[in-house]
């Protein structure tokens, strides 16, 4: 899978986007700034409108991705998966402070993308 491309990093240049970050970093302690957008190829018929979110620094990945189940209104068949920069999957019992210290962009803002997979049984 080749590297996704975000539309808050076309959105916003890197000093734009690492300003942003370093204010949420300073006034939320405990929080971290999450990008979370569509993976191309998905399968979804809508997308969530809120891409950046303040997440609890031991929030676990499974919560986000309820999160992200609920504002998409999922059924129980349509499984979702979350990747950290568009394409290494991550397990959900990692925690988001976890996945930052790991993966955080260069800009401040750790990037999860969200994507489908249909479940048969």
């Amino acid at each position: 899978m080749s590297k996704m491309e975000f539309k808050h990093k076309k959105n916003f240049s890197f000093e734009e986007r690492q300003q942003q970050s370093q204010e949420i970093l300073s006034k939320y302690r405990g929080r971290i700034p999450v990008i979370c957008e569509m993976e191309p190829n998905a399968k979804f018929e809508v997308e969530i409108e809120k891409t950046k979110y303040l997440c609890p620094s031991d929030m676990c990945i499974s919560q986000l991705s309820f999160l992200i189940r609920s504002k998409l209104k999922l059924t129980q068949e349509v499984s979702i998966y979350l990747l950290i920069n568009g394409k290494t999957t991550i397990g959900g019992d990692e925690t988001i402070q976890q996945l930052y210290q790991t993966f955080k962009d260069n800009d401040g803002f750790l990037y999860i993308a969200y994507s489908s997979e249909i479940i048969w049984g």
